[in-house]
């Protein structure tokens, strides 16, 4: 099957993916680097339900290696045998913090882009539910041909949360081994859900002890025919009580309260400099971040800090390499982390920005702005705080204008189809975790990670200083052409920097609002 992206799939999954995880670190350790590449994108947390406290320890050590994978711990202090999982199951479901849950055990090696795969069949077919395939193989075995594999229709299945919620879960009665994947199945069917089956969703499912196809087969062909009936023919998709998913709760790890001084500090040692505030800084709570790239502003820093003050919580600044005294002389009280990268001579905006969105991943902040060194907010319209408390809108379009020539005007007749001069520019998002910008240049892109429930800030207006004179106008000419010679990372020509009439209005003659 040909997939072709879907922005707002790449953009944010929106995916729990639910782990059962009794006795398997081992394993898990073997194939969990192979996977985390299709782990570490956003909008996906991976939800460990530690059944067995004994590898509590090692597994809190290995999750420390990948800091931006957004992981939940939720263990089970009681000691027990080995059980069926349906009631870890339901913990996950109930744990789940995204709009779809993907069921995947520890010890199961991607082979396929599954997540994206089965997430993609769901946004394109709604009301169903998407399974892939799995091959049980020994966990040092090398795979030669996949052609030569027995492919079972098992393992990873995919399905909205409300889906699992209504019909409260897995079956808790379930105490032996196997029949509960099918079961779920059969128990969405009869729910309504259609079931959308891919085979080229590939998994391996690696295990020492695993079994072949044939002896799970003969594993199967033993169970009742009393208990295989209530397996695939149940009469009613609702079989647990209201307590269903509450076998145990408590949290030792999750990636929304969990940040680390120490993971923060070995990922910005990595860069030319740094600075961080304080200790404290990842384990204090915020409502409000601002993230702001700067080049050679010496004369400008100090301004530039104290004008954001007012509008954040806090600041995390990256220097792209200035030649000038701009690092040293970024000081301020709300300057929680500075870095200094080396830019090798190449304007990057995209790479600047996914910097500081990985520094970003490390505190504690409901919400988090972009906003460039050549831009200040309109005092008549700077509220920025009025705007965190609204419960249904994930990212915030800022109003922007770009002043022309002189402090009390700005160009109408630029050439983006703005409505008088005005545009709005995405700047501002809710914090979702570890997140990056995916974009396929490295300027001219919206500047947030997602676009996902937006909505344009209304009483919030940006002054962009960045055309104001012609100077800086042929210089960014002479940029943006150099790296875009052909004028294909934005929608027109880069002509305009060099426009000599142009059309102007008064600043203080916008009026905003409702």
């Amino acid at each position: 099957m040909k997939y072709r992206k879907k922005k707002d799939i790449t953009d944010f999954f929106d995916v729990s993916i639910i782990m059962p995880f009794y006795k398997r670190l081992n394993v898990f350790k073997l194939v969990f680097p192979k996977n985390a590449p299709f782990f570490q994108r956003n909008g996906i947390e991976i939800i460990i339900l530690l059944d067995d406290p004994k590898e509590e320890k090692g597994l809190l050590k290995l999750i420390e290696v990948y800091p931006f994978i957004n992981f939940k711990i939720i263990i089970n202090r009681k000691k027990h045998e080995w059980r069926n999982p349906c009631k870890v199951l339901n913990v996950g479901i109930r744990h789940a913090s995204f709009e779809y849950v993907l069921v995947l055990d520890p010890e199961v090696e991607l082979v396929t882009d599954v997540v994206y795969q089965l997430r993609y069949i769901i946004s394109h077919h709604p009301n169903t539910f998407a399974t892939g395939v799995v091959a049980f193989i020994d966990e040092k075995e090398n795979i030669k041909e996949l052609k030569d594999i027995n492919w079972m229709p098992y393992g990873s299945i995919m399905v909205a949360k409300h889906d699992l919620v209504n019909i409260r879960g897995y079956d808790e009665s379930f105490e032996k081994w196997g029949g509960e994947d099918d079961q779920i199945r059969r128990k969405l069917s009869l729910y309504g859900l259609k079931k959308m089956a891919l085979a080229d969703a590939k998994t391996i499912h690696r295990d020492k002890n695993s079994d072949s196809h044939k002896e799970r087969s003969s594993r199967i062909e033993k169970i009742p025919i009393r208990h295989l009936k209530y397996i695939f023919h149940p009469r009613d998709p609702i079989f647990n009580g209201t307590d269903w998913g509450l076998d145990f709760k408590e949290s030792i790890w999750d990636w929304k309260t969990h940040k680390s001084y120490d993971q923060l500090t070995k990922y910005v040692e990595t860069f030319q400099d740094f600075h961080i505030s304080d200790k404290n800084v990842c384990e204090n709570k915020y409502e409000i971040i601002a993230l702001i790239q700067i080049r050679n502003e010496s004369k400008n820093i100090s301004e530039i800090l104290d004008h954001l003050k007012a509008s954040c919580d806090g600041i995390i600044l990256l220097d792209d390499d200035s030649s000038d005294d701009s690092y040293e002389k970024a000081i301020h009280n709300k300057l929680f982390l500075k870095i200094k990268k080396d830019n090798k001579g190449y304007f990057d905006d995209l790479e600047n920005r996914n910097i500081l969105l990985r520094a970003a991943s490390f505190f504690k902040s409901k919400w988090f702005f972009f906003i460039d060194a050549d831009e200040r907010f309109d005092p008549r319209y700077n509220d920025i705080r009025s705007y965190t408390n609204v419960k249904d809108v994930d990212i915030y379009r800022f109003n922007l204008v770009d002043l022309w020539d002189n402090l009390e005007t700005y160009r109408i007749d630029m050439p983006d189809n703005r409505q008088n001069g005005i545009c709005t520019r995405a700047r501002m998002f809710r914090n979702k975790g570890s997140l990056q910008i995916y974009a396929d240049r490295e300027i001219h892109f919206p500047a947030v990670p997602y676009l996902k429930n937006a909505k344009v800030a209304n009483e919030l207006l940006l002054l962009h200083y960045g055309n104001f004179n012609e100077e800086t106008r042929q210089k960014k000419y002479k940029l943006y052409t150099s790296q875009d010679p052909e004028e294909k990372k934005q929608a027109h020509s880069y002509d305009f920097l060099m426009d000599d009439k142009v059309f102007l209005k008064e600043i203080k003659k916008i009026v905003l609002g409702n």
